[in-house]
Formats: C-alpha cells, sequence, structure tokens
C-alpha cells in the first residue's frame, strides 16, 4: 500500500505541470507537499518527508517561473497572491505537523526542520503580502499598510499559537521590532514625517502589539527580553522625536526645531524614570533595562547633541533678541544636565553605590555644566559684541578671554564657598581646580594682552 502511495504521489507530481500552467502547478505541489510531509512524519518515512520538502521548493520554482501580475487583477483574489499564500501555509503546516511530531516521540533531531519550515512560510507570508499591498495600494500609504500588516500577523500568531498549542509560531512576534526600525528610517520612504499618510493609525497599532506580544510571552524569549524591551523604548522616542522635529521646523526658525529636540529628548528621559511608580509593568519589572540600557543609550546620544549644537550653533533664537540663559538653547541644556543629573543618580543608587563614593561620581554632568557656561558666554560675546562665531575668531577675542575669566572665577569662588560652608571637601576641591585654572590662563592669555582694557578687567 505505501509503495503504491508513494507511486501515486510521483506520478500525480510528473502530471500537473503537464496539465496546468505554473500558477496552478505551484498551487498544487505546495498542497501536495504539505500533505507529503504529513504522511512522511505520520509513517516515519524518512524518503515521503524529503518528498514533501522537494515538492514544497518546486511550487516555489513555478510560482516564481510564472509571469507577473497585471496590476489591474483584483486585489487579494488572484493566483499570485493566491500562490504565496498557499506556499506560506503548506510551509506552516508542515511546521506545526513536525513540532507535534518533536513533542511526541522526543526527536530533537527534527527541530531544525520545524525552524526551517516555520522560517519558509513565513518569508512567503511577507513577501506575498507586502507584494501585494505595493501593488495594489498608493505609494504614500504603502509604509502605514505595511505596518498594519505585520501587526496584524502578530495578533494572528497570538491566536492561533494558542488554539493549535503551537508554540514556536510565537517567534513571529519578534518581527516587529525590525519591522518598525525599517519603517522608522526617513531616508527609505516619502513620508514628510511618521504621523502622516495614516501613519498616526499605523504606528499605534504597531506599539500596541509590540508591547501586547511581550506582556504575553516576553518570559518564553528570556534571552531576547531586554533587547526588544529596549529596542521598543527607541523605536517610541525616535518616532515621537521626528514627528516633533517635523512640526518645529516647519513652524519656527533659527535654533528653535534643535533646541526643541534636546528639550523633548530629555522630557521622555524625565517621564520614564517618573513613570516607574505608575507603571508596574514594563517599567518597574524591567527598570535597569528601562532605565539603564534604554534611557541610557538616550541620555548620551543626547549628551553628545548637546556638546555639538552649544559646540556649532550661535543659539539664533529669531524672531526674539538673544539674551543670556533666557534662549530655547540654552534652557534645553540646562534642561538636559538636570535630567543628566537625575539620571546619574538613580543609576548609581540601583548599582549600589556607596553614597561616598557616588559623590565622586558626579565629573560628567559637572564638566557637561562647565562647557555650556563657556558656550553661553561665548555666545553672548558673539551676539553683543560682533564677535564672528567660530573658534578661530572667538579664540582671539580679548572679550571672551576676559569674560571666561570672570565667569569662571566666579563659579570657581562659588564652589570653593559652598564647600567650605558644606564640609565638602570635593566640591572645594573642584572650586580650587578650576581657580588655579583661572590663574594660569591669566598668565599664558591675558598677560600676552599688553595695555588692553580687557587686560586690566581680568
Amino acid at each position: 500500500t505505501e509503495t503504491y502511495w508513494g507511486l501515486s504521489v510521483v506520478f500525480l507530481a510528473i502530471a500537473i505541470p503537464l496539465a496546468l500552467d505554473a500558477r496552478w502547478t505551484s498551487v498544487a505541489w505546495a498542497l501536495q507537499g504539505a500533505g507529503m510531509v504529513w504522511l512522511g512524519i505520520r509513517q516515519d518515512r524518512i524518503l515521503a518527508l524529503g518528498a514533501g520538502v522537494l515538492l514544497q521548493l518546486g511550487a516555489a520554482a513555478a510560482y516564481i517561473l510564472q509571469p507577473d501580475i497585471d496590476r489591474s487583477q483584483i486585489a487579494v483574489v488572484n493566483g499570485v497572491y493566491l500562490g504565496a499564500l498557499l506556499i506560506a501555509v503548506a510551509g506552516w503546516f508542515s511546521s506545526w505537523v513536525m513540532e507535534r511530531a518533536v513533542a511526541e516521540k522526543q526527536r530533537d533531531n527534527d527541530l531544525i526542520v520545524t525552524w526551517l519550515f516555520l522560517g519558509w512560510g513565513t518569508y512567503w507570508w511577507l513577501t506575498g503580502g507586502l507584494r501585494e499591498i505595493d501593488r495594489v495600494l498608493p505609494d504614500n500609504v504603502v509604509l502605514s499598510a505595511s505596518l498594519v500588516f505585520v501587526s496584524g500577523t502578530i495578533w494572528a500568531a497570538l491566536f492561533v499559537a494558542r488554539r493549535l498549542q503551537w508554540q514556536r509560531i510565537l517567534s513571529l512576534g519578534l518581527l516587529m521590532v525590525p519591522a518598525m526600525a525599517v519603517a522608522a528610517l526617513p531616508d527609505l520612504w516619502s513620508q514628510a514625517h511618521p504621523l502622516a499618510n495614516f501613519g498616526w493609525l499605523a504606528w499605534p497599532i504597531a506599539f500596541t502589539t509590540h508591547y501586547r506580544f511581550l506582556r504575553l510571552h516576553e518570559s518564553d524569549f528570556d534571552s531576547l527580553k531586554v533587547g526588544l524591551h529596549a529596542a521598543g523604548y527607541w523605536l517610541l522616542v525616535a518616532i515621537v522625536a521626528q514627528e516633533v522635529y517635523w512640526w518645529l521646523d516647519l513652524w519656527t526658525a533659527g535654533v528653535w526645531a534643535p533646541a526643541g529636540l534636546l528639550a523633548l529628548g530629555a522630557l521622555m528621559i524625565n517621564i520614564t524614570m517618573s513613570a516607574r511608580s505608575r507603571l508596574s509593568w514594563p517599567i518597574d519589572e524591567n527598570w535597569q533595562t528601562y532605565h539603564g540600557v534604554g534611557a541610557g543609550l538616550v541620555l548620551a546620544i543626547l549628551a553628545m547633541a548637546t556638546i555639538v549644537l552649544n559646540f556649532v550653533s550661535p543659539g539664533d533664537p529669531a524672531p526674539l533678541p538673544y539674551l543670556p540663559i533666557v534662549n530655547p538653547l540654552e534652557l534645553a541644556s540646562i534642561f538636559v544636565v538636570m535630567i543628566a543629573f537625575s539620571w546619574y543618580s538613580a543609576a548609581l543608587q540601583y548599582a549600589k553605590v556607596p553614597p561616598l563614593e557616588q559623590r565622586h561620581n558626579i565629573a560628567v554632568p559637572t564638566l557637561l555644566g562647565l562647557f555650556l557656561i563657556t558656550m553661553t558666554v561665548a555666545r553672548a560675546v558673539h551676539h553683543w559684541a560682533g564677535v564672528p562665531f567660530d573658534l578661530s575668531s572667538l579664540g582671539q577675542s580679548n572679550v571672551l578671554q576676559a569674560s571666561l575669566s570672570i565667569v569662571w572665577g566666579s563659579a570657581a569662588l562659588a564652589a570653593m564657598v559652598t564647600g567650605a560652608r558644606r564640609a565638602s571637601r570635593l566640591v572645594w576641591t573642584a572650586g580650587a581646580t578650576l581657580m588655579a585654572l583661572v590663574v594660569i590662563k591669566l598668565f599664558l592669555v591675558e598677560l600676552g594682552n599688553t595695555g588692553t582694557v580687557t587686560r586690566i578687567v581680568s
């Protein structure tokens, strides 16, 4: 009986392409291949299983050889899309059958084949669906529709996994992060901003899908848990930042848009730290991930962006006049420094660093604050004394040198007085060090400006 089964399958496989075109051949071979996989596993016949694999590969080859679909054909209900759909279903069915066989017979050697079938079916599902979206819909909504399609795929996988007890289909939930990452790259799409062209609908669905998947099944992917939470957080920050920057750039000029982006990044980090007491999941249960990995990387990028922007931007607050401190760039930079201090203190606390050592770990935020003070003085000299805002002109400006000596000296004196009153050797030493640098600067720089008023002031 089994011999005749095998012969009938072989002759039927040979007869199909003689009677049908490539499109229907791919459909028939895909279904036939899935049936052979089921039969091979049921009867524990490696040849039947191999024949099922070859038939599914042949179905894919026949599908590829068929002509492209005419754009005028009806959406979804056409041979090209249904062919890819059936190849995907055949691959997934084979994976499900293999997984049940592994569970029942404890055959760990079949695990690799199970994963290969799952990946095979997923590939054809995604390529067929995304190709159909690109064929049917206008170009400007393809991105949003693709995000919704991937989200719908994951919701379907969650449902199927529960109904069929199919654990490995849950791995489709891992597709959401790379799909959002690709969609978040603005240079790849014609999107003016993330919420354009139904992005206001697609992105909330995508993030809801991602966090729903994590809520239900993060424990099933424990080794990837940190990466999934952190990546979702970074993508959320990136999408919000792109959207806000687009609107600021549209309605403002000068430094408002970059400064707004700095303030937004600091605000999102602050919201993350504040949400710990309100959101037990995902923030509190994964606090070190969201605070250390997620917000930590955002803060590092924010600090570098703050340094670069302060270094290269004259801080033009048009249409408002420039005022030191009370301008968008410097207010945003001060906010970033404050959030950096807050984040750093919280990081030292959950790292269980002793309080005495915590005080010795504020050097980086302190140096960032000193840098911002220096650039504030440089911008004030640029706007009020007419010195060009470039490194060469500012370095040769006697007004800037005198102003820096006064500001640095005042800051050093304030730190020394504060340190003495609070009996803090660390603060006093920092102020004394800065005062020593000011004295050295007076000898090396100001004394060379013979006969100038700025030298006398310094």
